[in-house]
This record gives structure tokens, C-alpha cells and sequence, in this order.
């Protein structure tokens, strides 16, 4: 019945060629003269595989890029471009990253139902454990019912016909969906709708209402269509007398009429001329009944279909070489299956150009890296792809709606996984990677944890087991060593279950041991491991073979600091990448920009000085594209550059140059190198503040040193009576013991987690300022415009109307609770 009466078939294998399918349907059309011609079949064929092979070619040439993107993207070739030297000095990143692989851990949330009062409501449970496992079952994640699940389904369905216990039957079902994916209150209504209508469907009194009606549709045909006529039936005395259903909702009594196709009725109208209209009718009855539970389960797969998945993990965490790991071993796993999803790692820093930018990323990515053309996408996009999307927090405009802006709706079949740091995201930026699709739904979230102690060993005595065996190797400690003398040190545990903090630690702990260094904190690390690199780089310099002028220019550099040179250049560079557009990676032409690029005093080839002192910096290049190894230590470099620059206080000082407020990351190494400063050198911060009072053209500057004290935790001038600081970012300020009236003239502030105490009056003039879990005791008067005031706290307030002016003195404002 299901081929024959129904016209169905199988269902196409996953990513089977479009052309081809579109031919085998053809062939087994229900109407024969559909059918294609059998001596056109062969040109057909013939059609599919050449074009497939140019596909093939294109994917090859893909391939290669790919696996440039996975070895060298973050690890490939430094500029060795002197003398003798050239690609000599290619560091394997990549391969050695795999080798140190610690598999990650981190947490989601799950959804649950719990009970309450006797009382069923939704909750998330945190859960932690293996990334791995986690992608794993967000990929493998089924959109639909397979031939096994349909078995089991079966089988519950007649033990559930029996009891009519509908526990069994959502035990099952829920055995479909994935641990993070599990039925909701809202998908249990929807099964319960489908298990009611298919016990009506198996009810025998279905049989009789569908024997009346099929005597009463033939008794006058013309008038009207069989689905009207049960539909009426249903509404009639009729369906009193049979009492079909009376517990069930209106809704699964018409499950017939909206079952009903034409087919069904052809079916209904051959089986009533003869003597097989009881059977028939049976075996009809019992494929709808199997269709109502097979179209709901596949409904809810469908709609509940995890199609992007972000990573999150701060700076150092290990989400690209999680990312590049993946996509290894996935293309593997797609070598020799047809079946499985391809993996496309894109590193999005690069690609700015094309990102976000209203156009389909996938396709501009395919026809440039690929030289795939247009006709060639459209077939690919048929196929299962897995797109590993790495660095979104690296882009500028990082800021609009993923989804939507990179057109990913085009691709049906593929996955979708992208990482960033959290920090640049907040609650309600998540929604712009829900798939347009299904929304909420669609979407999971991952967080990577730091390393625990076991992961940090494991870690540990890899990179003693990898480098001891390195021929160049001058690894003076074994694993055990390492171990010893990093649990001696207090608190550095927190700065080792960061990977790359780890990496650089193992790198420069023995020199620093050394020296007798006892006090490490991250700055330290960065300070050391900069150093060292340099220290490394002019050693090499030394050893290999230069040309004459090369060999005078690297001498006089030696005379003169060559890690001074070094530094100053790593710094310089930096802060032009923050200042032009706040760049992860910088696109420089040597042949058409080399009069026109401000790149030019940095990455042009004719300065041998110049050429000495990047070849010994921590860069990355692929073709005309340049970027530090790891966004961390540009970072770094950027906040060492703005504190250098705080010997100049006019105001054309670099701090005054640009707003560190949309890098958190910078503002953090800031902070924690103004928190080691004595008084002395913090003061230019406080001068800043003050010059804003009576000059706007400090208004850039001030804003940076009060985000900066704030997020150090230092105690804020007393005086703040009219400053300037527009974006400034006062989270976790310290606003203690103010005591006199003031005013902030500012523009789209956060104030998070700030605490402001016993101040007499607090006014700002603010747009789209933002304050949230704010803690104000002792405030007289608390006035705010145009804000939003999320979970703030009031305490000790010496005025009774204190929480009413809040509320009438804002205009537009959101509050979540006060």
C-alpha cells in the first residue's frame, strides 16, 4: 500500500548528488509516460559524473586551502625571508598542538522538567564534561526518523495500544533527541495530541465512521468531496452515536479529515467496489495511525534540530585548537563515506571582507578559496557540511545578526559551530546566531572550562615527553620537575589552567627559577615570554649564515638593544592594528601598496633593519596577510604601547587616541599592569579625568583611565563634578565615600557591578547608559535619563522617596527589579 496506493518511496541516502536524484525520481514516477526515455538515461548519467568530477576538482583544490588554514593559519610560516634562510624556519605550530592535545571539558545546560508545588514547570540544569562528547551528539543530532527508530516505534505503539500508558511511549521518544535536547512541558503537549489521535485512528468505531461515510460520498459524489463528508459526520448526531473519542479534543477526532489525501481516497473508492473494503479500510487506518506518531516525532525532530553551535572560552582556552583538532578528524571520518558531513574550517579574521556582509559567507569563501563557480555551489549545497567558524570576537563588525548576515539559511544540511570570547558577547547578543529557522530552539551553547589539575599533568607531561625527544631541544626540567616546582608557587593555578598561559609558563618557569624569580603573575608571564622569544630570535640571527649589509645592519641592532628594538616594534605594530579598525589580521600588497599603505614602515621588504626585526617577531603570514600567533599577546602589546604613552599627557597622547571600552580583553592587561604601579606612575590616569573637566579634547582619554582604574579596583577621585568620559565602562567601580554633588556628561556607559556609596547626589546626562547589578547605599538623590537599570540594589537610602525619583526621572528606562 505505502508504494503502490500511496506513490511513496524510499527515502534518498544524504548527500546523494541533486541531478541524481532528481533522475531516479523520474524513472520511478508513478505515471509511465513521466518516465524518462531509457536511451536518454546513459547521457544523463554521463551528465551527472562529469560534473560531479569538476566538483571533485574544486573540492580538491579546497582541500589544499583547508589544510594551509589548519597547519599554518595560527602556526605556519614566520617571515624567513634573509639571506640563506628562506622557509627554513616554519614552526609547526599545528602538528605540535596536536601533539600536547588535552582533550577539553566544559558546561551547557540541559533542559529539564521539574515539579514544584505539585506543579510542572521548565528549568536548565548545568552539566559539565567532555567537549568532545558534547559536538559529538550536536552533529550526529537526528532531523528525522531512521528505518531502526521506526522498529522500535512500532513496537512501543502496539504495547501502548494496549495500556494506553502514554509514559512508555515519551520515554521513547525521548530516547530520540540527544541528553541536551530533551522533550519540554511544550513538546509533551504536542505528543499527547499525536497519541490521542492515533488511538482514535485504531479506535474500531474509525472503521465504521469511515464504511458510512464512503456509502454517503457515493450516494451523490459530485456534491462533494469525501473529507467533507467525514467532517460532517464528525459534527453530526453520527458521531455521538458512535461516542468516537468522547475524551478527545476536537482536534484529534479530525485527525482522519486532515490525514486524509487523495490518494486515500482513490484507495476508499477502488475498495468499495469490491469485497476487500473492510481490509483495506484496515490496513488504511492502520498506516494513518502510523503517520500521526512517525509526522509528530519528525515535526518535533525537525523543529528541535540543533543547527548552531557557539563555543565560548576566554583568551588562551583552547577553542581554535579544539577547532582545528575537530576538523581533522572529521575529514577524516569523510574521506571514504560519502554519508558524513564535510568540515570547513573557516578562520574568520582573515576573511573580514567577506563576513557579515549580507551575502552568503559560504559561497564567497567556496569560489575563492576554491575556485568553485556558482553552478557548482548550488550543487554543493545539497550536501551535509559541518562549518567550524573560528574567532567571531576577532572581527569588527561582530555586532550583526550572524545568522541572517551570512545568509547560512541556504545551506539546509549543514552544522554550524562557531567560537568566541565571551566577553565580547551579552545576553541578548546570543540571538544573533539563533538559526532563522527555529529560533531558540536551534541553538546550543558551550562554554570550555579551564584546565583542572589532572588536565594541567597531563598537559605537563606531554610537553616534557614531545620536546625531550626533539633533536634542538633545551628542556633543562623532566615532567616531574615541572610538576614540583609549579605547585610550590602560590596561586599560579590559576593562571596555568589557561592552556596558552600554561604553554608559556613551561616556556620561561626554568630561566625564571633561575634568576630566583618568586612573585608570577600573568604580566610577568607575557613580560618573560616576549623577552625570551626575542632572546631566541637574535640567537638564530646570530648562527645563520647573513648576507654582508644584513650581517653590519643586525650588528649595529646588537649594539644598540636588540630586544628593545624587537619590543618597540612588536608594540608599534600593534597599536596601529588597534587603531585602524582594531585589526586581527592586516592585509598589506608589497607591489601595489608600497607608496600608497601606511603597512608600509612595518611589513615593506627594502629596510634591512626593518626585515631583521619582524623576521624575529612572533608573526604569521599567508600570503599578504600578517597576524600575531596567538590575539593574546597583540593584546598585550597594545596595552604596553598606551601605557608607554602616558609619559605624554597633551592631548595627543595615544591614550586620548582611541576607546579600549570594545576590548576587554586590553582593558584587563591594563588594569592588572596599573595595579603593580606605585602612586607616582598612576597619576597621569587621574590627570586625564581632571583635564576632562575643563577640555573635551580629552574626553577619549579620560574615559580609558576611568575604566581602567575601575576595572583595577582603585579608588575614584572624590571629585568628579562634570567630567567627560563617554563609553567609559565603570564595571566593578569603586565609587566609596563620594561625597560630593556631580554630574557625568556621558554616551552609552555601563556601570556593572559598581558599588557607589554615600554620595549626596547623583546625576548623569546620559544616552543608552547601561547599569546593572549596581549596589547604591547612602545615596540622597539618584537620578538618571534615558538608561537602562538592571538588578540594581538600593540600601540605607536616607531619602523615603529615593527608589520614586529614580523611577520618575528616567525616560525609556527598562527595570528589571529595584
Amino acid at each position: 500500500m505505502h508504494i503502490c496506493c500511496r506513490k511513496k518511496r524510499e527515502d534518498p541516502i544524504e548527500s546523494t548528488p541533486s541531478q541524481y536524484l532528481e533522475l531516479y525520481k523520474k524513472c520511478w514516477d508513478h505515471d509511465p509516460d513521466n518516465r524518462p526515455e531509457t536511451n536518454l538515461i546513459p547521457n544523463s548519467l554521463e551528465n551527472i559524473i562529469r560534473d560531479e568530477t569538476q566538483i571533485g576538482k574544486g573540492m580538491k583544490n579546497l582541500e589544499g586551502a583547508q589544510l594551509s588554514d589548519l597547519e599554518s593559519n595560527r602556526g605556519g610560516e614566520i617571515l624567513a625571508q634573509i639571506g640563506e634562510l628562506e622557509n627554513q624556519n616554519e614552526t609547526h605550530e599545528f602538528k605540535e598542538a596536536l601533539e600536547l592535545y588535552v582533550k577539553p571539558r566544559g558546561t551547557w545546560n540541559v533542559p529539564i522538567i521539574k515539579t514544584l508545588d505539585g506543579k510542572e514547570e521548565m528549568d536548565n540544569e548545568n552539566k559539565e564534561g567532555d567537549v568532545e562528547e558534547v559536538v559529538d551528539r550536536f552533529l550526529t543530532s537526528k532531523d528525522k526518523l531512521n528505518s531502526h527508530d521506526k522498529e522500535i516505534l512500532e513496537d512501543v505503539a502496539n504495547e501502548f495500544l494496549i495500556k494506553q500508558d502514554n509514559a512508555l511511549l515519551i520515554k521513547t521518544v525521548n530516547n530520540f533527541f540527544e541528553a541536551e535536547n530533551k522533550l519540554t512541558l511544550e513538546d509533551l503537549s504536542f505528543l499527547n495530541i499525536a497519541a490521542d489521535q492515533f488511538l482514535a485512528l485504531k479506535n474500531k468505531k474509525a472503521l465504521k465512521l469511515l464504511e458510512v461515510a464512503v456509502n454517503e460520498f457515493f450516494e451523490s459524489p459530485k456534491e462533494r468531496a469525501l473529507k467533507d463528508v467525514i467532517y460532517n459526520l464528525l459534527e453530526s448526531t453520527f458521531e455521538k452515536k458512535l461516542s468516537l473519542g468522547n475524551v478527545q479534543s476536537l482536534k484529534n477526532k479530525r485527525a482522519l479529515v486532515y490525514q486524509m489525501t487523495t490518494e486515500d481516497v482513490k484507495t476508499l473508492e477502488k475498495a468499495s467496489k469490491k469485497d476487500i473494503f473492510i481490509k483495506i479500510t484496515n490496513e488504511l487506518l492502520d498506516l494513518k495511525a502510523k503517520e500521526v506518531l512517525e509526522t509528530a516525532i519528525n515535526n518535533l525532530l525537525t523543529s528541535k534540530r540543533k543547527k548552531v553551535l557557539l563555543i565560548l572560552g576566554s583568551g588562551g582556552t583552547g577553542k581554535s585548537t579544539f577547532n582545528r583538532y575537530l576538523a581533522r578528524r572529521l575529514r577524516e571520518c569523510a574521506k571514504n563515506d560519502m554519508t558524513q558531513s564535510i568540515p570547513l574550517f573557516i578562520a574568520l579574521a582573515p576573511l573580514e571582507g567577506l563576513i557579515n556582509k549580507n551575502r552568503d559567507l559560504i559561497e564567497a569563501y567556496l569560489q575563492e578559496r576554491g575556485n568553485l563557480s556558482s553552478v557548482q555551489v548550488k550543487e554543493l549545497r545539497n550536501r551535509n557540511f559541518v562549518f567550524i567558524l573560528d574567532g567571531y570576537d576577532e572581527i569588527a563588525e561582530c555586532e550583526r545578526n550572524c545568522y541572517d548576515s551570512n545568509m547560512f539559511t541556504e545551506w539546509k544540511n549543514a552544522k554550524i559551530i562557531i567560537s568566541c570570547r565571551p566577553e565580547y558577547l551579552d545576553e541578548a547578543s546570543r540571538k544573533k546566531f539563533w538559526p532563522k529557522e527555529n529560533g531558540r530552539k536551534g541553538f546550543q551553547e558551550l562554554t570550555l572550562t579551564p584546565f583542572s589539575w589532572d588536565e594541567i599533568e597531563q598537559y605537563i607531561i606531554k610537553y616534557a615527553d614531545y620536546y625531550s625527544k626533539k633533536n634542538d631541544s633545551r628542556l633543562s626540567w623532566n615532567a616531574d620537575k615541572y610538576i614540583q616546582e609549579i605547585k610550590t608557587i602560590s596561586q599560579i593555578e590559576q593562571l596555568v589552567c589557561n592552556p596558552v598561559l600554561l604553554k608559556i609558563t613551561l616556556t620561561i618557569l626554568p630561566d625564571l627559577r633561575k634568576r630566583g624569580t618568586s612573585q608570577i603573575n600573568r604580566i610577568v608571564l607575557y613580560d618573560e615570554f616576549i623577552k625570551k622569544w626575542f632572546e631566541r630570535a637574535q640567537e638564530r640571527l646570530q648562527k645563520i649564515q647573513l648576507k654582508p649589509k644584513e650581517r653590519e645592519e643586525f650588528n649595529r641592532l646588537n649594539e644598540e638593544g636588540f630586544t628593545n628594538h624587537c619590543l618597540q616594534f612588536g608594540k608599534e605594530f600593534a597599536f596601529e592594528m588597534f587603531v585602524n579598525n582594531n585589526k586581527v589580521v592586516v592585509d598589506y600588497d608589497p607591489i601595489n601598496e608600497k607608496y600608497t599603505s601606511d603597512w608600509e614602515r612595518f611589513l615593506g621588504n627594502t629596510n634591512l633593519k626593518l626585515l631583521l626585526i619582524r623576521f624575529s617577531m612572533p608573526l604569521f603570514q599567508r600570503g599578504n596577510q600578517y597576524w600575531f600567533f596567538h590575539k593574546s599577546l597583540r593584546d598585550y602589546l597594545i596595552s604596553c604601547a598606551l601605557l608607554d604613552s602616558l609619559k605624554d599627557t597633551s592631548q595627543a597622547t595615544r591614550f586620548n587616541m582611541q576607546s579600549i571600552t570594545p576590548e576587554p580583553a586590553i582593558q584587563q592587561f591594563l588594569a592588572e599592569q596599573v595595579q603593580q604601579m606605585p602612586e607616582y606612575e598612576q597619576k597621569p590616569l587621574f590627570n586625564f579625568i581632571e583635564y576632562s573637566k575643563s577640555n573635551s579634547n580629552f574626553q577619549i582619554a579620560s574615559a580609558n583611565a576611568i575604566t581602567v582604574l575601575s576595572r583595577a579596583s582603585i579608588q575614584l577621585p572624590a571629585n568628579l563634578n562634570n567630567i567627560r568620559v563617554p563609553g567609559a565602562d565603570l564595571s566593578n567601580g569603586d565609587f566609596n565615600k563620594l561625597q560630593f554633588n556631580f554630574k557625568f556628561r556621558i554616551s552609552r556607559m555601563q556601570i556593572l557591578a559598581a558599588q557607589i556609596f554615600k554620595m549626596q547626589n547623583f546625576k548623569m546626562r546620559t544616552s543608552r547608559a547601561q547599569i546593572s547589578a549596581a549596589q547604591i547605599f547612602g545615596v540622597q538623590t539618584f537620578k538618571v535619563q534615558n538608561s537602562m537599570i538592571l538588578i540594581l540594589k538600593t540600601s540605607n537610602l536616607k531619602e523615603q522617596d529615593s527608589v520614586i525619583r529614580i523611577s520618575e526621572s528616567l525616560s525609556r528606562t527598562n527595570f528589571g527589579a529595584i
